[in-house]
């Protein structure tokens, strides 16, 4: 090692720079030459003891007593490191050309703190007062129906039998499962051969198997096609619990209702809020997945950095977080015979309840 370094036709007879000791070490690959626990010298006195062709310049101490660091500590790390005190191109760039070894590069300073949490504030009272807001302008709504037919505001029609159409034979089979884990009992509605591919229909809001009545009449001679009744809709039980309703809850009911079918893949189709359930059981469970598709619901890492870019989004979506008020939804839905849930279904492409054949 140390007839390395005396061979060195670059190196000074006597040298006091950090810097250049540092040098001198990776060329000759001696790694304990650290300008950062060297003495003044950019040596340490074994190095001293040791070298036979060591001759200190004239007029300087040979003492082999360690001496302190002359540099300061910082300036020191910026040699030891990635050399950020000079920029990018002096040292660093000298280094990879000749193939030496780099310093790891100085991390970027932390943000503080402060900043993440006022934009969630920030956000959070947006949301909130939006909700707010759409409550305020609903309840003026119900104050101006009662004002005008109280009587008719809170109407609400017996129907002892469910409409004929949901229980057209050419639509499917009714069915009905229960998950052992949770222990809810899910209704759904199969067409076509048991044995054949399962095609999986989830729904979105406020709607219910019947949504899907044209692809069961579609896929069934291809398909085991199941229109399935989400976690609180239709048939399907109805926990009373608001932390039932939680994301993890709806993808492990998914999960579970494939096992129980006797699959282990699907062709898995999601629509609104559907498409949301279908989206994270591609993240989650992605063997279970032949194929996804998802109608009118974009990736959620799309959707949840679009929406933070652009307010506008938020406030048409505010109806998620409107109806996280308790009790109020179901009772404006509910004000009028559900002429909420009928106003605006549209025969020609509606699959909500209504219009088409459920008055």
């Amino acid at each position: 090692m140390t007839a390395n370094l005396a061979q060195s036709p670059s190196r000074p007879p006597g040298f006091s720079h950090p810097e250049e000791g540092l040098r001198h070490s990776r060329l000759s690959g001696n790694q304990g030459l650290n300008p950062c626990r060297a003495g003044r010298f950019g040596r340490t006195p074994e190095w001293r003891s040791a070298s036979p062709s060591f001759r200190p310049a004239p007029g300087r101490r040979t003492s082999t007593r360690a001496s302190p660091c002359a540099v300061p500590e910082a300036w020191a790390r910026g040699v030891c490191g990635a050399g950020q005190a000079r920029g990018e191109g002096g040292r660093r760039g000298r280094d990879a050309a000749a193939g030496l070894p780099q310093g790891r590069p100085m991390a970027p300073p932390r943000p503080p703190r402060l900043v993440p949490a006022l934009r969630a504030l920030l956000y959070w009272s947006l949301v909130y007062g939006y909700c707010g807001l759409c409550a305020s302008v609903h309840l003026l709504k119900l104050l101006w129906s009662i004002g005008r037919a109280p009587a008719q505001t809170f109407r609400r029609a017996a129907r002892a039998n469910p409409p004929a159409c949901l229980n057209d034979p050419s639509l499917g089979t009714h069915c009905y499962v229960r998950i052992k884990d949770s222990g809810l009992r899910f209704h759904y509605v199969a067409a076509g051969e048991r044995g054949r591919p399962l095609m999986l229909l989830l729904h979105g809001f406020p709607e219910f198997w019947y949504s899907w009545r044209h692809q069961l009449r579609e896929f069934k001679s291809e398909y085991r096609v199941v229109a399935l009744d989400l976690r609180g809709y239709g048939e399907s039980d109805a926990p009373t619990h608001q932390e039932s309703y939680k994301l993890d809850c709806l993808i492990a009911d998914i999960k579970d209702i494939l096992d129980s079918l006797g699959y282990s893949k699907c062709v898995l189709i999601g629509h609104d809020w559907g498409g949301m359930i279908a989206w994270l059981i591609a993240i989650c469970y992605p063997e279970m997945i032949m194929k996804l598709i998802v109608i009118n619901f974009p990736h959620p890492s799309v959707f949840t950095d679009y929406i933070l870019r652009h307010p506008a989004q938020l406030f048409r979506s505010s109806f998620y977080y409107f109806f996280q008020i308790p009790w109020f939804p179901e009772f404006m839905f509910s004000i009028n015979d559900f002429k909420l849930c009928v106003s605006p279904a549209k025969p020609e492409f509606t699959g909500t309840v209504p219009n088409l054949c459920c008055r």
